[in-house]
């Protein structure tokens, strides 16, 4: 299971889950990876039409990714573990939106993306975020 996924098998209501130090950990990994997927959107939609609904659709989670991945850290256990779902939601919506965006990406000047990042890792080997 990866850490997105165990993150969102948690109850919010389940006092039971991972303790706070664990739960800020996921929160800082899940913050940094997101700032970098965001910013290979960012630079992928650039080169997408701006009236294409893919890079309306990309543009908009770009959005709630500014405004999500850059708030601070939680302290009490709830709030953290409801943060650190919230983020791994995120994550997976930009993921969604970067596939999308390279379907839509202009295959007229035979070229294919070079994408670079990281989205692809799977974290399940690990317990905890380094």
């Amino acid at each position: 299971m990866t850490l997105v996924e165990r993150a969102l098998a948690w109850d919010p209501e389940n006092l039971t889950t991972p303790d706070l130090d664990t739960v800020l950990d996921m929160i800082e990994h899940f913050s940094q990876y997101g700032r970098v997927v965001a910013n290979e959107l960012r630079v992928l939609c650039r080169s997408l039409p701006v009236g294409s609904a893919v890079a309306v659709r990309a543009r908009a989670t770009l959005g709630e990714a500014d405004r999500r991945l850059n708030l601070p850290r939680s302290i009490a256990n709830r709030q953290a573990r409801h943060r650190a779902q919230n983020l791994a939601r995120l994550l997976k919506a930009l993921h969604r939106a970067t596939g999308l965006v390279y379907e839509e990406w202009p295959h007229t000047a035979g070229q294919v993306p070079r994408h670079t990042s990281t989205a692809e890792v799977d974290h399940s080997e690990t317990d905890r975020p380094p």
